[in-house]
């Protein structure tokens, strides 16, 4: 191509670029650059340089006390003066469904007078941003007239509390914040999107962090506004409705103004009748089982009573529940827990439950993913006004507490009641293996690192509708008892005096002994009933299953007490954003989040009813269906059960076990795990012999890991021969006789054999639902992920030959019996099923000990021997939660219903009363409006 050709081609590529620029709509200028609107931000250039660098922590402390101050403001002035101008907008445009009026102020003269304020007045150039347009309004303000204000009034939100560059449009901001309740807060992402979008309109917005900073700093803040709008609401039902919500409802004020909402949303209210408050006569009469467990507590408190104690250490007894009762006047919920759980806490004062079963239902756990990193600096402190977070002042004295409990020394007196209340509790050595299988029960276990997370994680009480109630930010590395400990007592407080508590905690058998051995929360603790979550029953010892299960337990219904679980995953996109937040910012969005789940799922509560209504139907069909094909009498039935947990505190004489006994079997498990370590050794072996001599890497691996095994051999042989010198003489003459009597010695090996497969599934139950819960890990914990998979896959070939071992023995000892070499009379253990055995339920035979136990010849009990028993004894302790669960559900409705009824007249009440303010009325309205929503939705259901 000749020159002239190029020049020629050049001149009309850069006409056509003018033409297209002067095709381009307006272009927002000044948008970068203005200190006064940001976080104190200022440019850097890509490349820094070395004059720079020496400022760069100049910067940085200007930058953090621009942002304080900015914070203050906000606080201080421009949010409570934007509460009522956005109040009145909300009446204006009827909640955004009609568009403000925006025009721009006219010029100011050019010689300008002081306000009234003493202010001169001044015209500022603002980027108003809709969600596919910008344009520029010029306001005008001064101290009296801000430019908030101004702004509110136009429907609009800036970006800085005192001189904004740029505004967003509040439905907007609305739209946005709601997307962020359901989805994972990304405010980085909806800037970059909201800039290319309008960056196709044809709008050059300059640098892109200021944008994101200015969309992000508005978001933020509006937020912050409704929070206050709400609070202020709230506040002004709970001052204007009476305190007594019993009081009758006061007819004698003039009739509401706005008809068209109010009448209707009132009528629809008052037609909401629930299916289930229609009374069922003479159907599922609530039965009591024939369990000694609840006399159990009853006789730690009559001898708690009956002995004298140190005034260091109250004593357990029922004068404690009088005393507090007397002293508080309480007769219903607080207004925080009426409005956190309608069902739980909104029902008629008067409404008591039957044969002593507990109010309320409620679940505690812990959450290790719920984590923040340590900043470099704090952020500034901002708190929300209904926030669920206990106050750490509250945690810290818990704490102070539960120390000064633990190293108070009592008399021996004390001593010896202590003993004597703990014998009808379960054993010392069953408690001490539950501690070991779970690690929440281990105070002193790291669950997450100190060193860089400043907040370790949460610890949550939720109702049994998976409705919060409250919650604790953990900022020690394992899960310490006094965080459990708070929650309870703060929910202790805020109930009547006369109320109990279901409590179902995964390690709730901790819980109770602690608060039985250390006297903590000792006036509390005849209110409360103790439960384990069915879910993770499987990591306690069979005695301990049977005393906290749910379904053993008597008054649980069919509450399963993994309501928190269903929380957790509820917040879990909240994982990675709030984990680099700031502190005070990561409770804000968490705060945030409880208030909108619970709003949400307040007109799902209905539903829940009726899907638990179904869920009692199935599952009294099928347990029914098994009683009558056993045919064994109820009676029978119950009296087996109750043979069958006495046999927790004094277990039948053919079956004790003395410590040598034990200290035997313990050294049958070490001889077991040496095999294991043997064969592990031999194959590793091989494979290194199999080995290519020029695969290097390869073999320097395996060698590493032969002399790993060789090691861990080597101190597993040192452990069993401790072992077995510590046995006394009785215990070695036991051992050496089990080298002359083979089936002895095999029902030994049987015994040691089950309890190596029971602590094997467990360690692998605990391993899949790490895996399971993989959603709550980060990225870059897939390598650990991987991990776990390749452990299960292991785990599953390791307890699969324990079986198979363990039914070989089996198969000898029927072969010995057969010879006449054994006892015609002696029980033989059954053999177990490889698929079944890993679902670790509670009526399997992997937890029962029968035939391996020295029963000399005894005639086995009924509840052990007879299969027809063992089955029908679980299916008659369903049906009896089932009969518990319905009661509790029909209570659960009428709750419901008088609930929606009180809410209805306080909100009814509060609008008469405040009819001299209309912004305000009309917020009201919504609320009287939600309730009209939730009410429908409750009427479909019902």
């Amino acid at each position: 191509m000749a020159v002239g050709g190029r020049d020629a081609v050049q001149n009309n590529a850069a006409q056509l670029v003018v033409e297209v620029n002067n095709q381009r709509e307006y272009s927002p200028p000044g948008i970068t650059g203005d200190n006064d609107d940001s976080w104190g931000y200022i440019p850097e250039p890509a490349v820094p340089f070395p004059e720079e660098n020496k400022c760069k922590q100049t910067n940085s402390n200007r930058h953090r006390i621009h942002r304080e101050a900015q914070y203050t403001t906000w606080k201080t002035k421009v949010i409570p003066a934007l509460v009522q101008p956005y109040m009145e907008l909300h009446l204006a445009t009827k909640c955004g469904r009609t568009s403000p009026v925006i025009q721009s102020s006219p010029p100011l003269p050019r010689q300008r007078r002081p306000c009234t304020c003493g202010w001169r007045k001044k015209r500022i150039p603002v980027q108003v941003a809709f969600w596919n347009y910008i344009e520029t309004v010029f306001i005008t303000y001064c101290h009296c007239t801000p430019a908030s204000a101004t702004l509110i009034k136009m429907g609009l939100f800036g970006c800085a509390p005192i001189e904004p560059s740029m505004a967003f449009d509040i439905n907007l901001l609305g739209l946005i914040q709601m997307n962020m309740t359901f989805l994972a807060p990304n405010v980085g992402g909806w800037a970059l999107t909201l800039e290319t979008f309008w960056r196709e309109r044809g709008y050059s917005l300059g640098q892109r962090e200021c944008v994101r900073r200015r969309f992000s700093n508005a978001l933020h803040w509006y937020t912050v506004l409704l929070e206050s709008v709400n609070k202020l609401v709230t506040d002004t039902i709970l001052m204007s409705a009476p305190s007594d919500p019993l009081a009758p409802e006061n007819t004698g004020h003039p009739p509401l103004q706005d008809t068209s909402v109010t009448d209707g949303a009132i009528s629809m209210v008052d037609d909401v009748v629930p299916y289930a408050s229609i009374t069922r006569p003479g159907k599922h009469q609530l039965q009591e089982d024939q369990d000694p467990r609840s006399s159990a507590k009853k006789l730690k408190l009559s001898k708690a009573t009956a002995n004298d104690t140190s005034a260091s250490a109250p004593a357990l007894s029922e004068a404690h529940v009088d005393e507090e009762a007397s002293k508080s006047p309480q007769t219903h919920p607080s207004e925080h827990l009426r409005s956190c759980c309608p069902l739980c806490f909104g029902s008629d004062p008067s409404m008591t439950p039957q044969n002593e079963e507990p109010h309320i239902i409620v679940c505690i756990d812990a959450n290790f993913t719920q984590k923040c990193q340590k900043p470099k600096y704090d952020d500034p402190v901002l708190e929300h006004p209904s926030s669920y977070f206990l106050p750490e002042d509250e945690l810290a004295e818990m704490e102070r507490l539960v120390e000064e409990k633990r190293q108070l020394k009592g008399t021996k007196a004390t001593a010896a009641l202590l003993r004597e209340m703990l014998k009808s509790f379960l054993p010392d050595d069953v408690l001490d293996e539950c501690e070991r299988s779970f690690i929440a029960a281990q105070e002193a276990t790291a669950k997450a690192s100190g060193k860089y997370y400043v907040d370790t994680g949460l610890m949550a009480l939720v109702c049994r509708h998976d409705r919060l109630l409250w919650i604790v930010n953990l900022t020690t590395p394992g899960e310490k008892q006094y965080y459990a400990f708070a929650l309870i007592s703060r929910l202790m407080g805020e109930i009547p005096g006369h109320w109990r508590i279901g409590l179902l905690y995964d390690i709730a058998c901790q819980l109770e002994r602690s608060m039985l051995k250390h006297h903590i929360l000792a006036e509390h603790y005849p209110r409360i009933m103790f439960g384990v979550s069915v879910f993770h029953a499987f990591g306690h010892q069979w005695p301990c299953q049977v005393h906290y299960h749910p379904r053993k337990h008597t008054l649980f219904g069919l509450s399963d007490g993994e309501g928190c679980e269903r929380f957790w995953s509820s917040i879990r996109k909240l994982i990675p954003c709030l984990r680099i937040s700031g502190r005070y910012r990561r409770r804000w969005i968490l705060n945030r989040q409880f208030a909108a789940n619970k709003q949400d799922s307040l007109r799902l509560l209905g539903l829940w009813i009726k899907r638990k209504l179904k869920s009692c139907d199935k599952k009294e069909k099928l347990a029914k269906k098994i009683l009558k094909t056993q045919g064994v009498d109820e009676e029978q039935l119950r009296r087996e059960w109750a043979d069958q947990v006495r046999l927790l505190y004094s277990p039948l004489p053919g079956q004790k076990r003395s410590a040598g006994d034990e200290a035997i079997d313990r050294v049958l498990e070490l001889r077991h795990e040496r095999d294991d370590f043997q064969q592990r050794l031999s194959t590793l072996q091989r494979e290194l012999e199999a080995t290519d001599a020029k695969a290097t890497e390869t073999r320097a691996a395996l060698a590493e890991d032969v002399l790993a095994a060789r090691d861990g051999l080597n101190a597993l042989t040192r452990r069993m021969q401790a072992a077995e010198r510590s046995l006394g003489v009785t215990g070695r003459n036991k051992l050496e006789s089990l080298k002359r009597n083979e089936f002895i010695r095999l029902r030994m090996n049987a015994r040691a054999l089950k309890t190596r497969i029971r602590a094997r599934i467990r360690s692998q139950k605990f391993e899949r639902s790490r895996l399971e819960r993989v959603y709550r890990h980060q990225v870059s914990r897939d390598k650990d992920h991987s991990q776990t998979k390749n452990l299960l896959k292991r785990g599953h070939k390791a307890v699969g030959k324990l079986v198979n071992d363990f039914n070989r023995v089996v198969d000898k000892m029927k072969a010995l019996k057969r010879k006449g070499h054994a006892p015609a009379v002696v029980r033989l253990p059954v053999r177990l099923e490889t698929k079944k055995i890993f679902r670790l339920n509670i009526d399997d035979n992997i937890w029962d000990e029968d035939g391996l136990l020295d029963d000399e010849g005894q005639e086995p009990p009924g509840w052990l021997a007879n299969q027809r028993i063992r089955d029908a004894i679980p299916a008659l302790l369903e049906c009896d939660r089932i009969t518990e669960e319905r009661a509790r559900l029909t209570r659960e409705e009428k709750a419901a219903m008088y609930w929606l009824k009180e809410e209805k007249r306080r909100i009814t009440n509060t609008f008469i009363q405040n009819t001299d303010n209309a912004a305000l009325g009309y917020q009201i309205l919504i609320r009287l409006q939600d309730l009209l929503h939730a009410s429908l939705q409750w009427k479909c259901s019902l």
